[in-house]
């Protein structure tokens, strides 16, 4: 069963929506007395490492607080606004709330902003703002200040405070929601390019704003998404992966198969990572086999701390993606505490193709890179020299992550908490620092000219590769 999983959290989608989304948010009463409390007991149970990036004296006085801000029957984006920051205060990204819907989108906060340079852009709004339009203030609070509160609904790996503001940067819509809840009216300054700083008073909207960010390009959203695809920039050929979240493994692998066929063995290659916060682990494998001369590994090891829901909590566990005998029968030996499997599940698979890629060859991330992408690069970087990383840190680890086996914890009506219960130590890669991220050897940085220009500074990096000694 170890060697069949391989989805993240985000692929229970068709069963359960990600706050950062916040689509068909209902407003049903839940009684929330002590719910709190028991989600962190459960998590404290069952998490592969429960505080190790927050100590249980400071978690306790966050539920706490948390709790005490609901009241005794908050309606349910008060619940889930207080579950998320509860879960992203443990620095896993695979450990996030979210509201069962039934795919509606509901109306919320019309705007959608990115830090580019010194200043924080309306990237996206309805109605629309003129092109180079600041943001200023939203409900009286400065859009810096306004930006770093809501990166305490972000769950990322670890506790990197630049990578948490990037993640709020990217769900700002739906975090200012969280963060202000449903109201049919929002007030933000903006100063129009020319003109000076005036309230707007903005109309809620459900308006897919992600679909008009002028930030687009730097995301490096490719057409055909989330499948493979190839494009020429420069003397460059960019194999854009922008998901691992495809379910179907063969049409996945044949589609890798054939882009390589069709790319000469010296020709320059990036691969864009660009968004892709990871999926079914095979789909990386797929293009490693391509790419490493011997057979490989992504993963050292996988362990957990149980192999059964424990009874005080078994009512209100569920597995949307794995049968519970994928946790039963989980094949390791008893090391401690822990039960461990050392190795690689998939190793079998890990071959080469035998003509496998020998040109130059880049790998663009960006802070939402994670899970199986990591897993890719850090495969990369293990077995293979001269491999330029280019770009920003990525969400995910560089050394290990908690993933594979979701199981779905019910909070209270309506709101419950994805987690995985298993954690993988990755192979071991130059320069990694528990903790942090894939750290790029060409840091790439987003300006206000890349913003009101339309330009992309991460292709920009590559090209200044065919520079480089």
């Amino acid at each position: 069963m170890l060697a069949r999983m391989g989805m993240r959290l985000a692929h229970t989608a068709a069963l359960f929506v990600i706050v950062m989304s916040l689509a068909g948010c209902g407003a049903a009463p839940s009684p929330a007395t002590g719910q709190l409390d028991a989600l962190v007991a459960f998590l404290r149970d069952v998490h592969p490492d429960p505080h190790r990036y927050v100590d249980a004296t400071a978690l306790d006085a966050l539920v706490e607080a948390e709790q005490a801000s609901l009241g005794p029957e908050p309606d349910a984006l008060a619940l889930a606004r207080a579950t998320q920051r509860v879960v992203a205060s443990m620095g896993d990204a695979h450990l996030m709330a979210g509201l069962v819907s039934d795919g509606s989108r509901a109306s919320g906060f019309p705007l959608a902003a990115v830090r580019a340079g010194d200043a924080i852009f309306v990237d996206a709004s309805e109605p629309a703002l003129p092109v180079g339009t600041e943001l200023i203030s939203v409900e009286g609070r400065a859009a810096a200040d306004f930006l770093r509160d809501l990166g305490a609904y972000a769950s990322i790996d670890g506790d990197r405070p630049a990578v948490r503001l990037s993640e709020a940067e990217r769900r700002f819509a739906g975090f200012a929601t969280l963060e202000l809840g449903r109201h049919e009216i929002y007030a933000v300054e903006v100063r129009r390019p020319g003109e000076d700083i005036t309230t707007l008073v903005l109309p809620a909207s459900d308006v897919d704003l992600d679909a008009r960010r002028r930030s687009a390009p730097r995301l490096g959203r490719a057409e055909g998404a989330p499948w493979p695809s190839t494009r020429s920039h420069g003397s460059w050929t960019v194999l854009a992966l922008p998901s691992f979240g495809v379910p179907d493994e063969e049409g996945y692998a044949a589609r890798v198969d054939a882009l390589f066929a069709d790319l000469p063995r010296d020709a320059p290659l990036a691969l864009d990572l660009r968004g892709n916060e990871g999926g079914v682990r095979a789909h990386g494998v797929a293009v490693l086999r391509h790419l490493l001369a011997e057979p490989f590994a992504q993963w050292v090891r996988v362990e957990t701390r149980v192999r059964a829901i424990p009874d005080a909590h078994a009512g209100r566990v569920s597995f949307p993606i794995a049968p519970e005998s994928a946790l039963t029968g989980f094949p390791g030996e008893r090391v401690g505490a822990r039960w461990l499997v050392e190795g690689d599940p998939l190793a079998d698979r890990m071959v080469p193709t035998g003509a496998p890629h020998e040109g130059p060859l880049a790998v663009i991330v960006d802070d939402a890179t994670n899970s199986a992408a990591i897993e890719l690069v850090a495969a990369l970087l293990a077995h293979r020299e001269r491999v330029r990383v280019i770009g920003t840190e990525t969400q995910g680890e560089c050394g290990r992550h908690t993933g594979q086996l979701p199981v779905l914890y019910e909070v209270g009506e309506g709101v419950g908490v994805l987690t995985s219960l298993f954690e993988i130590t990755l192979v071991p890669i130059p320069g990694c620092e528990p903790g942090r991220g894939v750290i790029p050897h060409v840091e790439v940085r987003y300006t206000a000219s890349h913003f009101l220009e339309q330009r992309d500074p991460f292709l920009e990096a590559l090209e200044e590769e065919d520079t480089r000694p």
